[in-house]
């Protein structure tokens, strides 16, 4: 039981940071459950590259979350992963 309120609190504990290619609507959906989460756009990085991105979420300590496959390539080439969720969705 103490490890699933340890998870739990890790879970809310994260700083998410969701890329412009990502509505900005879903953060209605998941505060309660992410209260840190933000978007790009609360940052002025709608239109940032993603290495701005990824210095911005690196440096504020926060968890990218994408659709974006750039990304994962930023995390191989610059040999060091930074926090990344990627998101693929089927319809």
């Amino acid at each position: 039981m103490q490890l699933i309120a340890k998870r739990k609190l890790w879970l809310v504990s994260l700083n998410l940071l969701f890329d412009a290619n990502i509505s900005f609507r879903i953060l209605e959906l998941i505060k309660s459950h992410f209260p840190n989460a933000s978007h790009a756009k609360d940052h002025n990085l709608n239109s940032a590259t993603d290495i701005s991105i990824w210095n911005f979420a690196q440096k504020n300590n926060f968890c990218i979350v994408t659709k974006d496959s750039n990304f994962n390539d930023l995390a191989i080439t610059r040999g060091r992963r930074r926090k990344l969720f990627g998101l693929k969705l089927a319809i």
